[in-house]
């Protein structure tokens, strides 16, 4: 049954949000901090693992069990388990039964099945909570009934003349001015977006994601004009997200006046982003004139990025045009165009060779330069990438042993950072080239020699022998990383171990790690690694890890018990 919203739900209003009040202490008296605990754990396998997050909740009771559901039920069905999913909301009693039903329903509709929606909606008994507005209407609309769509919103807008647009949460609001918009209620959709607007950063902090919602919002009501008078009132580093919406709508001149007018103000990624729109588009000219406007620190990679996306397409010609008419300098053309030739191998081999043979005739251009022996290594690592593109029957020894030895003598002239930069690409080649003996040994002589070489200007030491300043600590953790990255996981945790007994917490490295152990089925170590960092990552490790213990249960059904019951037993009992 159907929240029917009309005037007298100015009251009905009021009213939940004191019974909601008073609802929130009554929940909070009833949990124990044990029950708080395994609720929060719930919430944190639930990220990536909603199964395994309803077997930790359905060990609860009472209370406890109700809320945790509460979270679960609607994850289970976003990630594709519905069945377990209107389970644990049909558990649910009919007071914490609303809420979650009107998450489940918006993700049925966001998957495009508004059959599935209408079905649940009708079984005997469930209501959608009084802020189920969106929900109803969006239902309303997907099954063919916008009769009753349009009526829903004639209702809210009454209301929103009556008691004001704050009868709806700012996020609704928003919501709520699109579909008004989309059914012509122009004043109504005004009103919204404008009651939207005025609360937002009123706690203080401007989110760019819904920053962007409500001003793509007011472009769609007003143009583009709205949303430049309103980009002036935004801090410097936000007016990226009104550049964004006018770039994204064509409007790319006002777009290019505030991106210039930020400057330096605008976040890193402003320009990746945008090329992105530009590419997906296909708007060429658009993403040559960004690079034009981009400051100097990441205009390479931004054509590099064009480049890579022609090969991709197969549009060799285009990137040779742009290669010959943008790489101005040696220096430019040998560290991209060595680049892309790697990058190209998989798409376009014989395009890449003949670049990579091009490019490497720039190097006529560096002699006695003071970077030259950077980029004669460039190209020295650019030859053994070719040799690792072959298959092992057909490489070089000969060549690639020549090569090694020149690398070798080059490599005495180097000083940092150039030594890490380039010890860890070398590590990564040697690896490649079946050479892993070779590649440790690079590694491990970096991390020696920037244990003999503290960075002078280093404030941040500890004390005593022995000891590491910060940014020792640093190039050392992505020595660890390297190790991984050559799958030599002890040098990587002996070296993770040393830098937390010096108080140095790896947590990238530690993730890093666990994955390594799944990937080589050392599965009571990745369970071993558990703890809040590995669980958010970034990385998906819990999923990772329960699908290579699900994988067990035809072929060994003992281990992958043992496995499931140590897992769980961390994810409730460990120390997270």
């Amino acid at each position: 049954m159907e929240v029917f919203v009309g005037i007298g739900a100015v009251v009905a209003v009021v009213a939940a949000g004191y019974w909601f009040y008073r609802h929130k202490k009554a929940k909070a008296l009833r949990l124990s901090p044990h029950d708080v605990a395994q609720i929060n754990r719930v919430n944190l396998v639930l990220r990536s693992e909603p199964l395994l997050a309803l077997e930790i909740a359905q060990r609860l009771e009472g209370y406890a069990r109700q809320l945790a559901l509460q979270y679960v039920a609607p994850q289970l069905v976003r990630n594709g388990h519905r069945a377990a999913g209107f389970q644990a909301l049909a558990e649910l009693v009919k007071p914490n039964h609303a809420d979650p039903l009107k998450t489940i329903l918006e993700i049925l509709l966001e998957q495009g099945d508004p059959k599935a929606a209408r079905e649940l909606l009708d079984i005997k008994g469930s209501q959608l909570p009084i802020d189920g507005h969106i929900v109803g209407i969006d239902l309303a609309l997907a099954t063919g009934n916008k009769a009753s769509a349009v009526q829903q919103l004639k209702a809210i807008t009454e209301l929103q003349e009556v008691a004001g647009a704050f009868v709806l949460s700012r996020a609704d609001s928003l919501k709520m001015a699109a579909r008004q918009r989309a059914m012509h209620m122009k004043q109504a959709a005004s009103v919204s977006i404008a009651w939207a607007w005025s609360t937002l950063g009123a706690d203080g902090t401007l989110d760019r994601q819904e920053l962007r919602a409500m001003l793509q919002e007011f472009f769609a009501q007003d143009g583009a004009a709205r949303v430049i008078e309103l980009a002036e009132q935004l801090p410097e580093a936000y007016k990226d997200c009104a550049a964004s919406v006018l770039f994204e709508g064509g409007a790319l001149e006002p777009a290019f006046i505030l991106l210039g007018e930020a400057g330096a103000e605008l976040p890193y990624e402003t320009y990746p982003q945008l090329l992105a729109l530009a590419l997906a588009a296909e708007r060429l000219d658009d993403a040559l004139r960004l690079i034009d406007a981009d400051p100097e620190y990441n205009t390479d990679d931004l054509l590099l990025t064009l480049l890579q996306w022609h090969v991709q397409r197969g549009e060799t010609a285009a990137a040779d045009a742009l290669i010959q008419a943008r790489l101005k300098t040696p220096e430019q053309y040998l560290t991209l165009g060595l680049e892309l030739a790697t990058f190209s191998h998989a798409y376009q081999p014989q395009w890449s060779l003949a670049l990579r043979q091009r490019t490497e005739q720039q190097l006529e251009h560096m002699q006695g330069a003071e970077n030259e022996t950077w980029y004669q290594l460039l190209v020295l690592e650019g030859r053994l990438q070719a040799q690792a593109h072959l298959p092992e029957a057909r490489r070089d020894q000969a060549l690639i042993g020549n090569l090694q030895q020149q690398i070798a003598e080059l490599n005495t002239a180097l000083e940092m950072p150039a030594i890490q930069e380039r010890y860890e690409a070398q590590a990564v080649l040697l690896h490649a080239l079946g050479q892993d003996d070779a590649a440790g040994q690079r590694l491990q002589a970096l991390a020696q020699y920037i244990k003999d070489h503290p960075d002078e200007d280093d404030e941040e030491e500890d004390e005593g022998p022995g000891s590491y300043g910060f940014s020792q600590k640093l190039d050392l953790e992505c020595v660890a990383e390297a190790y991984l990255r050559i799958d030599q996981p002890l040098p990587a945790i002996a070296l993770r171990d040393e830098l937390e007994r010096h108080d140095y917490p790896c947590r990238d490295v530690s993730l890093q790690i666990a994955l390594n152990h799944i990937r080589h089925q050392r599965l009571t170590q990745a369970i071993e690694a558990i703890d809040v960092s590995t669980l958010t990552g970034g990385e998906n490790l819990l999923a990772q890890l329960h699908q290579a213990i699900e994988q067990l249960q035809a072929q060994a059904p003992t281990r992958y018990r043992e496995l499931r019951e140590k897992l769980l037993d961390t994810l409730i009992n460990g120390d997270l």
